[in-house]
């Protein structure tokens, strides 16, 4: 009996035997039909990653579109919403390689986006900026720009926007949550595809605004936030509660 991988291997061998009547298309055929089981379950298994993402729907995957895809993959959703959020964002990576925005404001719809939410250890404080265009108290973060690891994207942005140096939650650098949902606000009517990822930082740290686009920046306890005393993404207290029971990634504070 052959496994998926070494089935593959065998057909390739096969045709390219002096001879061999065994078609190409017989292969990609076989790789398709792999392909469409995986993405519409949601799941890749690990014998599968060599297939899954290289093509996809038949095209070959930009690699830094099939790096974004198995940071999705990868990710174990809190609630049936994320679930839903990451099904969708595999459908769409799988659809397309124009996920990054090109053009000012929202070209293309959806597009790819980085958080870089800031969490003291110590007493689960976040770090947290008034945003004038969204109009909500929001994490760090912003656009990916074209073939940029979102991991990278996300400590660019805390570095640009906040000054500070990004120290990740996770050594591999992974994000701990998906979200898909429509923008508000002065820039809204689009589509975020947004991908969340838990930094460490400390409450008295210093920080700067450098991006101007700030009426404040703050550091909430976790009382306030349960409050509701402000307004936030419809996503953040979610995210917050997937961290705090170490659903994949490891709980903050823990050594």
């Amino acid at each position: 009996m052959f496994t998926v991988t070494s089935l593959a291997t065998h057909d390739r061998e096969r045709r390219s035997r002096p001879g061999s009547d065994f078609s190409a298309g017989k292969v990609d055929f076989l790789t398709s039909c792999f392909e469409h089981m995986f993405l519409c379950s949601g799941e890749r298994p690990a014998f599968a990653r060599g297939i899954v993402g290289a093509r996809c729907n038949g095209r070959r995957m930009r690699t830094s579109v099939e790096e974004v895809h198995q940071l999705v993959t990868a990710l174990e959703p809190v609630d049936d919403l994320e679930a839903a959020d990451r099904l969708r964002t595999l459908q769409w990576l799988a659809s397309t390689d124009d996920i990054w925005r090109r053009a000012k404001p929202a070209t293309p719809s959806p597009h790819l986006v980085s958080y870089a939410v800031v969490v003291d250890p110590t007493d689960g404080s976040v770090l947290l900026v008034d945003h004038v265009k969204a109009g909500r108290w929001l994490p760090t973060g912003g656009h990916v720009e074209i073939d940029e690891h979102p991991a990278d994207a996300a400590a660019r942005e805390v570095g640009e926007e906040l000054g500070i140096g990004a120290v990740f939650n996770d050594p591999e650098r992974r994000p701990a949550f998906v979200t898909v949902s429509e923008t508000v606000g002065a820039c809204g009517g689009h589509v975020d595809v947004s991908l969340w990822f838990a930094l460490e930082g400390w409450r008295g740290m210093p920080v700067v605004d450098g991006s101007g686009e700030f009426a404040g920046v703050r550091w909430w306890t976790p009382a306030e936030i349960a409050g509701g005393c402000g307004r936030f993404d419809p996503g953040f207290e979610r995210f917050l509660a997937k961290i705090a029971v170490g659903t994949d990634v490891r709980v903050l504070g823990e050594g």
